[in-house]
């Protein structure tokens, strides 16, 4: 699978996804697979999962919260539709601390 990071503020609500296309295309005993669950877990109650959702290939997750200079792992669990096969994939969120207004 991937290990990707990703940055944000404190303070920012916002989306990240993971792009499942290349894994699905082979997915199935050598056949094309479609996305039928995807369930996000942080690794920390500092990150707060606002929303998820499946796009086509790509399990998406809106978030909030963290301390600034923490990483934290934000874990994708997704179930295949057809064969239904299940896998995780994850990214990092580096959290940086909110700018501070002059």
């Amino acid at each position: 699978m991937s290990n990707r990071q990703f940055s944000k503020y404190a303070s920012a609500n916002i989306g990240f996804e993971i792009d499942h296309t290349l894994y699905l295309s082979n997915a199935n005993n050598g056949a094309p697979d479609t996305l039928a669950t995807s369930v996000w877990q942080a690794s920390s109650s500092d990150i707060i999962i606002v929303s998820s959702a499946i796009t086509g290939n790509k399990a998406q997750v809106r978030i909030s919260g963290g301390i600034g200079g923490n990483i934290y792992k934000l874990e994708n669990k997704f179930t295949l539709t057809s064969s239904g096969y299940a896998d995780v994939d994850y990214i990092e969120i580096r959290v940086l601390s909110d700018p501070v207004n002059p």
